[in-house]
């Protein structure tokens, strides 16, 4: 079954409600390599490998074709004499990836490894590690992110909030279990045309008997309990109802997320490489102080790609009920200004198993809707898909912002 086109999930029923629920300079810095970089320490058991010695993806990724430039200037021209005319020379790309719109049958023919006899970590040279500062929920699994942009291309990013990919656009991100490390799942995400639903979508689950790309096979309809473990790959429909719900289906790759110093590429390399229609001037980060700051992004990455101003699927909310906003804006100056804020606080829901509580209720999180659906793993929990386990450390983080939240010039919260 192909993952190509966004038409199977809008004629489907919207039936999941998905409700979840300062600025700092950026420093000058040369250019690191993507594998390398020195910054903020990986936690959670975050990996962020580089690529591998090999020239070409593998599969019908490769085409023998040497390694791509990661500039988006591209290597013809730049700086050069130009031809005759004293023009400089036109962009050539001497990879250029070949644009996929079925997803192949393995992993391999994705393009994330290099030729040859490849293992689990022969990651092509061109696909770069990166990493969103604040992560969605897996029920503990690690990931491990790579994304690829070809040469002559730049992201749009005119609209801070929103960025928009180059047709060629790959991203992958695998899956190991926390602890031992037992390979579970990649997911790979292509932009292969113009068009606003041209997004080719596939999930790959790891064989342990032979953990190699090429034995790596494409799932559609999700599975459970994978390789022995308790992990579950979502199916193609409940992916799609996380990606359908942003202008660009990528959600951890945009200002925001990328704000941080963490290993791999961020807003700052981006911008030195090229890869930014307008470059940021700064880190973009939730407001607040610590604690608001924590909270805020923690529910900007697990809800807000959901619940927020765009979504197209569902909004989580039910019919007469304001709609629940946790995106973050990189204009958002104070907690105040948030549509998390004006959207959750002392705000009530339609929702009969909640009717009479606020989704936040300031002071008192045993009485916040929105914490009480995060702390659940039944009928009415948060996320409503693809988790078992409640997150322990992001239920805390709310906790403790809604504990300190009081109204502007009012009393703080009792002890």
């Amino acid at each position: 079954m192909s993952f190509r086109s966004f038409a199977l999930l809008l004629a489907a029923p919207a039936l999941i409600i998905a409700a979840c629920s300062g600025e700092t300079p950026v420093e000058a810095r040369g250019n690191d390599d993507a594998s390398g970089r020195g910054g903020e320490p990986s936690t959670g058991g975050e990996r962020t490998g580089g690529g591998s010695s090999g020239l070409a993806a593998s599969g019908e990724a490769s085409g023998g074709r040497a390694e791509a430039s990661t500039s988006a200037a591209g290597m013809a021209g730049e700086g050069g004499e130009g031809g005759e005319s004293g023009a400089p020379l036109p962009c050539v790309d001497p990879l250029a990836l070949p644009l996929l719109r079925d997803a192949p049958a393995t992993l391999a023919g994705t393009g994330l490894y290099s030729l040859g006899n490849t293992g689990p970590s022969d990651f092509a040279p061109y696909a770069r590690a990166y990493r969103p500062k604040f992560e969605y929920w897996a029920d503990g699994a690690t990931k491990q992110r790579f994304v690829y942009l070809p040469a002559c291309t730049q992201i749009d990013t005119s609209d801070m909030d929103y960025w928009k990919f180059p047709i060629g656009t790959r991203l992958w991100k695998e899956f190991r279990e926390a602890g031992n490390g037992t390979l579970l799942e990649t997911r790979f995400i292509h932009r292969y045309g113009p068009g606003e639903n041209d997004w080719l979508y596939a999930t790959y689950q790891w064989d342990l008997t032979s953990p190699t790309p090429e034995k790596a096979l494409r799932v559609d309809q999700g599975a459970k309990n994978v390789n022995g473990t308790q992990y579950d790959i979502p199916s193609q429909t409940e992916c799609l109802y996380c990606h359908l719900n942003l202008p660009e289906p990528p959600i951890g790759f945009s200002a925001i997320q990328l704000s941080h110093t963490f290993p791999g590429e961020n807003l700052r390399t981006l911008a030195e490489a090229g890869w930014l229609t307008r470059p940021a001037t700064r880190d973009y980060l939730p407001p607040g102080d610590e604690t608001a700051s924590a909270a805020l992004g923690y529910l900007h990455g697990n809800c807000g790609h959901c619940h927020n101003s765009y979504y197209r699927t569902h909004g989580g909310s039910w019919p007469g009920d304001p709609a629940p906003r946790m995106r973050l804006s990189v204009q958002d100056r104070t907690v105040e200004q948030t549509t998390t804020y004006t959207t959750l606080v002392w705000v009530g829901t339609a929702n009969p198993a909640y009717r009479q509580y606020n989704r936040i209720e300031p002071c008192n999180p045993a009485i916040s809707s929105a914490l009480m659906r995060m702390a659940t793993r039944e009928e009415e929990q948060m996320p409503p898909i693809a988790s078992k386990f409640v997150d322990h450390v992001g239920v805390e983080l709310v906790s403790n912002f809604i504990r300190n939240l009081h109204a502007p010039g009012a009393p703080a919260c009792p002890e």
